[in-house]
């Protein structure tokens, strides 16, 4: 299982996507706002992957690793080097990262269809090819070009070597010699440079899709709406389908169709066009203020019964089995539960003791099933 990054600094409660905020943010502030954008954004609304290189090869997992990458080696390479205790080893590992890390910004710039990063000028590369790359790198007919050696000890503040070339009959070189500290000045400029026009481009993104949904809540909070509601959180959020069997869009039609035959449809519809309101509405603040994982709904793909507050300590004839998880099999339709073991607590309700028969009788159909089951969670959750 990979894990991903999570905002959970405060001060990111800011308007994260801020330019000229981000540009006070450290780099691994910067990588947690890519990486909340990304996971839920970009991973739940196809109108914000039209906008970006989206393909199997950059899946959640794909971007995960990456981040990861970016997250664990600019804590290496930016906050704990310290030249009293830095030795050879560690610093060919620091030449190492930094070179992936430039590599792996372009995969990121490639994904939200930015140029590849210009690099003339950055010895980084160089250095490392040569140093650690290829010291000993040979022609295509397999003659000995060059050969480059470290020269001398190592102090911990510059890096020093020389290179033995054919073109010089393997004379040595002139020293090479670069300052450490200036190296790792240069590599964090150029890795802010790369972030800092990514989360100009998520901005953009940012903006064009919050003004976009923000349409929805120009519409009328009423069912009459519903062919409205429908068509636009097919376009822009269609996230929101994954978090009720009931709100399949197939079925949802159909439950128009029957909205005057029977409260279950038209409560579905209701509850369909509330869910669509309350998600845009908190996705808009959200946008407005920055992302962070205290304020941002995630769609729950587990347990999909929202409505069940009054119930939770009820306790079903297994004593290990509550209403909270008789139902969390019954949105399943696992055979562990059937909808008969809730009768002995709808104190009852006929309107509930309905919706239960209702569910055996159609225990096989998608459309009666999860209308009887979303109103029979809300009958019991206010009783």
């Amino acid at each position: 299982m990979h894990n991903f990054v999570i905002i959970t600094n405060k001060t990111l409660f800011i308007n994260i996507f801020n330019l000229n905020f981000s540009l006070m943010l450290s780099i691994s502030e910067k990588i947690n706002a890519i990486s909340h954008f990304w996971i839920y954004y970009a991973c739940y609304y196809q109108t914000i992957r039209k906008k970006l290189n989206w393909s199997e090869k950059n899946n959640p997992t794909f971007f995960g690793d990456r981040i990861e990458y970016l997250k664990l080696s600019s804590e290496l390479v930016f906050e704990k080097y310290n030249p009293k205790t830095v030795n050879l080893l560690s610093l060919t590992g620091a030449i190492q990262m930094m070179y992936v890390q430039q590599d792996l910004l372009d995969e990121l710039r490639m994904i939200f269809r930015l140029p590849q990063a210009n690099k003339t000028g950055y010895v980084l590369r160089q250095m490392r090819n040569e140093l650690i790359g290829h010291p000993i790198s040979w022609d295509e007919k397999g003659n000995l070009k060059s050969t480059v050696l470290w020269n001398g000890g190592f102090n911990g503040e510059s890096i020093d070597y020389v290179k033995y070339a054919s073109e010089n009959n393997f004379e040595p070189e002139e020293e090479t010699k670069y300052s450490l500290a200036q190296i790792l000045i240069e590599h964090e400029k150029f890795v802010n440079k790369q972030f800092d026009e990514i989360i100009r481009k998520i901005n953009s993104i940012r903006k064009k899709y919050q003004s976009q949904i923000a349409g929805i809540l120009k519409l009328q909070d009423d069912t009459t709406e519903f062919p409205k509601y429908l068509r636009l959180t097919q376009q822009l959020f269609e996230g929101v389908f994954e978090q009720s069997h009931a709100f399949r869009p197939d079925i949802l039609q159909e439950y128009y169709t029957k909205i005057h035959e029977q409260n279950r449809y038209k409560y579905v519809i209701e509850q369909f066009i509330s869910t669509i309101r309350n998600q845009v509405s908190e996705t808009v603040e959200d946008m407005e203020k920055g992302l962070t994982e205290k304020t941002r709904h995630v769609p729950s793909q587990d347990f999909k019964v929202k409505l069940i507050s009054n119930a939770k300590n009820l306790t079903s004839k297994n004593k290990n089995h509550t209403v909270d998880y008789i139902l969390s099999k019954l949105v399943e339709r696992k055979p562990v539960c059937l909808p008969s073991d809730l009768l002995p607590y709808v104190n009852e309700d006929s309107l509930a003791i309905a919706e239960i028969q209702h569910m055996e009788k159609y225990y096989q159909s998608d459309l009666e099933y999860y209308s009887a089951f979303e109103h029979l969670c809300f009958l019991i959750g206010h009783q």
